[in-house]
Formats: structure tokens, sequence, C-alpha cells
């Protein structure tokens, strides 16, 4: 109890991430210059490794244990504060990483609202040893903050996946057992936003000079033209999101054409026109963002897969432990595997998305939360409502000053109160929904409604081509406001229901989860969850053999290989 409620250590407050970063940074620089905490492999290359990632980083060993002999053994957290703090959040990760790495990371995949974490380093006392604390996996420090906790937060590293560590496999475990949100720590995405911000800004000033200086007679077909190739990009864009070569490619395509189009509208004083085009550009700018971060995340994905092969190969400094955990979790050894391939596709792992992947729903990207999206979502469901609650009566008064149109083009009546009430609560409601969502349930309510308000678009767009009326002064949704109410209703459906009621829907709820949720694809193999439960049959019946082959595996492997940690494993 001692340990559970004194094993966390407060975000210094008032302090921006990167000034805390490097103040730490630099503190352990200056150790590591006087020699205090020496680290693993001294190398005179030392002063041009201060960036995160590096394997001659202070050694955690030096810099936990030292500084705790010299207050008795005590724990870090414990002399920081004797009265504890309430853990927030858990921290799975393994000894492999540098300090640098591990506090960059940290730092910018802190969640919010969260105000301590528990992490091993600091929580338990490792100038000791604590093998009577651990000698039973469930009265564990490690069980006991977990079960505290509302988030786990898993610290990958370059050495090796934490998961090739059987410590790290029963965190999953009971991370897994207790229904906990589990969330993949990213890098900080700084230095590489701040390279590709400097030569976007460098293409688009030169070619708004461009613009600027070209005398160009605008018409309505120039227009026009803009207003598909801007949609054609955004198109694509969020087609291509996955292919990140390609969207860079856009990303720059659209600078150039963007800023271009911005100096001719400057020169003009198209000033309205001008502000259209820079939510244009603000679309692009967070499409960067999102690629950017895809990138860290691929990379965190794959360090989590390097050196992961299952729970039963994974590795122990005493075999004891190893032996007390696969007991422990020897039933649910098909679940923890599957947790840990969720967090690996889709960036974290939550009770929805383990029950999706059981169905056979491919749950890629399901965690990522593109904001480009999201602004595009809510800009355009938020314009729509707009022109089916006041365009009618604009569009009609600009149409009677300017003079007759076509009666056929012309609506008999406004369109109905209640159609604008019930639009306009479908959008507040859900609105509402997605502020207080989880990351992974607003990815998929952002990608339903962007998908389902494209087909109801078209729907609108196929029945209004008989009518000749596609260059009317009557918007489309105008025009057609039942179409737009059946999208916004079966919109707010969709949010309320949410994917875990979705996925129980006989025959097509995989296929409608599949289809609106992120990403592109269809549907995956039906025979995926009758292989998994095939799986889970054969792991149980021959849950023994399987374990002493493995014990054997991973005892050839400590013998060839050199354990940094010697007397506890972590």
């Amino acid at each position: 109890a001692c340990t559970l409620e004194t094993g966390a250590f407060r975000r210094p407050g008032g302090a921006s991430r990167r000034r805390t970063c490097g103040s730490c940074a630099a503190r352990s620089w200056t150790l590591c210059r006087r020699s205090r905490f020496a680290p693993p492999t001294w190398t005179p290359s030392i002063p041009r490794t201060l960036r995160w990632g590096q394997t001659c980083t202070p050694s955690w060993i030096n810099i936990s244990s030292r500084s705790q002999w010299r207050s008795g053994g005590m724990s870090w957290a414990l002399l920081r504060h004797p009265e504890g703090l309430p853990c927030d959040v858990f921290i799975t990760h393994s000894w492999s990483e540098g300090l640098y790495e591990f506090i960059d990371k940290l730092l910018d995949s802190w969640p919010m609202g969260a105000r301590a974490v528990w992490c091993c380093v600091f929580a338990n006392p490792q100038a000791l040893d604590i093998g009577d604390l651990i000698s039973d996996p469930r009265t564990s420090p490690f069980a006991f903050a977990l079960a505290s906790a509302a988030h786990v937060l898993v610290v990958t590293n370059r050495s090796a996946s934490i998961y090739s560590r059987v410590w790290c496999i029963y965190e999953a475990f009971l991370a897994v057992e207790s229904g906990k949100l589990i969330t993949l720590a990213s890098a900080p995405i700084h230095s590489s936003l701040r390279r590709s911000f400097a030569l976007g800004m460098a293409i688009a000033s030169l070619c708004f000079a461009i613009g600027s200086s070209v005398n160009l007679a605008v018409t309505e077909d120039h227009f026009t033209i803009a207003s598909i190739l801007w949609t054609a990009l955004i198109a694509l864009s969020q087609l291509c999101a996955r292919q990140l070569h390609l969207s860079a490619a856009l990303n720059v395509i659209a600078a150039a054409l963007l800023a271009a189009w911005l100096g001719v509208m400057a020169a003009k004083g198209n000033w309205p026109q001008f502000g259209v085009t820079s939510i244009v550009v603000v679309v692009f700018l967070l499409n960067e963002v999102d690629r950017t971060r895809a990138v860290c995340k691929k990379a965190q994905a794959s360090q989590l897969k390097t050196g992961y092969a299952g729970p039963e190969n994974a590795k122990a400094s005493k075999e004891s432990d190893k032996a007390r955990i696969l007991d422990d979790i020897a039933e649910h050894t098909i679940q923890v595997d599957l947790s840990i391939n969720v967090v690996m596709d889709a960036g974290m792992s939550t009770p929805a998305l383990r029950a999706l992947v059981e169905h056979g729903v491919d749950v890629r990207s399901s965690g990522e939360l593109r904001w480009s999206m999201a602004m595009l979502c809510w800009i355009a469901w938020l314009g729509s409502l707009v022109s089916v609650v006041v365009g009618y009566d604009i569009a009609l008064s600009s149409v009677q000053r300017h003079g007759a149109v076509d009666d056929t083009c012309v609506r008999k009546a406004a369109p109905p109160l209640a159609v604008k009430a019930a639009s306009s609560l479908c959008f507040t409601i859900c609105l509402i929904a997605w502020l207080v969502k989880k990351r992974d349930a607003k990815a998929f309510m952002v990608s339903s409604i962007v998908k389902v308000s494209f087909l109801g678009w078209l729907v609108a767009f196929f029945a209004d081509l008989p009518s000749g009326c596609q260059g009317s002064t009557f918007g489309l949704w105008v025009r057609y406001p039942d179409v737009f109410f059946a999208v916004s209703l079966t919109n707010t459906l969709l949010t309320l229901t949410g994917r875990r009621v979705l996925i129980t829907i006989p025959y097509i709820g995989p296929a409608l989860l599949q289809i609106f949720g992120p990403g592109l694809g269809c549907l995956t193999i039906l025979g995926q969850p009758a292989r998994r439960r095939h799986r889970r049959k054969l792991s149980n019946g021959s849950a023994q053999s399987v374990r002493s082959d493995s014990s054997d595996l991973s005892g050839s492997h400590s013998s060839s290989s050199e354990d940094p940690i010697s007397s506890v494993d972590v």
C-alpha cells in the first residue's frame, strides 16, 4: 500500500514541455560530465548525442540506484512525496530506452487532465532487493498501481520491444483484465514540423509573389475551376492518408497552388475569396501535422514489434518469475496477444477496439484522429446547416432583387421549420458527443460523418440532375432539405449507438463498421474470428507443452545474451 500511494511523481507545474524536457536533459548531461552518473558505455561522441533515443544517455540503473542509496534506500517517489499521490497514469516500459528518449515521449504524450503517474523506476526502491515484493505477481506493486490508474501509457524504445519482457506482458494482461485504456506514447514531432513548414513557407512565398505579379483577368469560370481543384486535392489528401510519401507530395503541390491563388486574390482585392481560400490552407496545414504524426506513430509501432514473439517467448531475469506469470495468464494468452497487436495497429487499445478485432474488423488507424478531416467534417456540416436554415430566404431575396429565374428551380415553400429544428438538434448532439468521447471514438465519428454526408450529397446530386438547376442560386441542400435531414439523423444514430452496438447487428455489423470507420478497407476475411477461436482452443489444450518449450528457448537466449538487470526484472 505504501508503494501504491507514493509511487507517482507530479508533472512540473507552470513550465512548458520543451523547457521542462530541456532542463532535465541539461541536468542529466551535467551529471554525466561530472561522472556522478556514468553512462553504460562512455564514448567521446557524447556531446553530439544529446538528442533523444541514444544508447549512451545516462543509465536508469545508475540514476535511480545511486540517488536512492544516498537516501537510505528509499524510493525517489517516497522521498519526494511521503504522503503519497493519487495514481492517474501507469507507465509500462523496459529499461532499454535512454533517459532523454523516455522524458520526451512521456511529456509529449501526457494524458489530458492527469496529474501524477506511476513509474517503477521512481516508485520501487531500486537500491534494495525487492524480490519479496514481486514474488506474487497479483500482489506486486505493479498490480496495485495499475488497478488504481485509469490510463496505461506504453513507452517504446529503439532497442527492442518492451513486450519481449514478461513483466510488461503481465502489465498488458492486467490492463486488459481491468478494461483500461492503453495508449502508445509518441515521440515529439516539433523538429520534423519545423523542417516541413520551413520548406512549405519557402515554396508558398515564391508562388505568392508569382501570383501577385500575374495580371490575370479573373472570371466566374476561374472560380469554378479553383473550387473543383481544391475539392479534388482535399479528397486526394484524405484518400491517400496512409501513403505518407504521396501525402507529402500532395501537400507541397497544394501549398504552391494555394499560395499562387492567394496572390492573385490579393492583387485583385477579392478578400472574401481570399478568406475562403485561407480556410483550405489551414486544412492542408493540419494535414501535414497529421502526416508527420502518422510517420512518428508508424515508427513507434515498428519499435513495439521488434523482437516480440508472443507471451510464451518473452524473456525474464528470473525464470521463476516467468513461470508464475505464465501460470497466471495461461487461459488469457490469446487475449493478451490480441491487445498487444491492437496497440501496434491502432496506436491504442480499448475494450471497444478489442471487441471489433474479435469480430474481424480491421482496426488499423482506428485510434488515429486526423485533425484535417475533423475540421472538414464540422465546417462542412455547419455550412450545410446554415444554408438549410437561412439559405432559402437569402437566395430568394437575391433572386427577387436581380430578376426572376426559372420557376422550376424555386421551391414553392421554404424548408419546413421542423426540418430546420431537427437538423440543428442533430448537429448539437453530435458536437457535444464528439467533445466528450475518447480518441478512437472521435476518429470513428469524424470518419462516419464525412462518409455519410458524401453519400447523401451523391443522392441529392443525382436526384437533381433531371431538373437542370445545377447552377441555380438555390443550393443543393436548400432544394433537398429532406435528404440533409436524413443525413443528419443517420450521423446522430451512428454517434449515439456507438461501435459496441453496431458490431452486434447480425451479418452486416462488421461490414458497417469497416465501411464507415477510418480508412478505406471494406471487409476483412470473415474466417478470422473462427481461426482465432481455433487458436485459443489449441492454446488452452497445449499450454503446458508450449510453456515448457518456451522456457527452454528463453533459457538458451538468456545464456547467450547479457542482461543488464540482475536484481529485479522490470
